[in-house]
C-alpha cells in the first residue's frame, strides 16, 4: 500500500480471536517496506541498463565479426584454373 508521503507498507489482516476461540474482530498490521521497494526499483533500473549495454555490445561484436569475415575473404588469393601437366 502506498502512503501519501511516498512510503510503502504491506498490510496484513487477520481475525481477532478471543480466548474462547470466537472471532471478535480483525487485527490489521502495517509494515513499512519503503527500503525494500526503493531497492527493488533501483535493481530493476540497473538490470534494464545492463540489458541495454549487453545488447549494444552484442551489436558491436556482430559488426566486428562481419568486418573480420569480409576482410578474410578479400585477403584470400584467387585460385587459378587447373594447371596443365607440363610433361616433365
Amino acid at each position: 500500500v502506498a502512503a501519501r508521503d511516498g512510503r510503502w507498507f504491506t498490510a496484513r489482516i487477520l481475525p481477532y480471536r478471543t480466548l474462547a476461540n470466537v472471532i471478535d474482530g480483525v487485527v490489521i498490521t502495517f509494515v513499512d517496506i519503503t527500503v525494500s521497494k526503493t531497492l527493488e526499483t533501483q535493481l530493476r533500473r540497473t538490470q534494464g541498463n545492463l540489458e541495454k549495454r549487453m545488447a549494444r555490445q552484442a551489436e558491436k561484436l556482430e559488426k566486428t565479426k562481419r568486418k573480420e569475415i569480409a576482410g578474410r575473404s578479400r585477403a584470400r588469393p584467387k585460385r587459378e584454373g587447373p594447371r596443365k601437366n607440363s610433361g616433365v
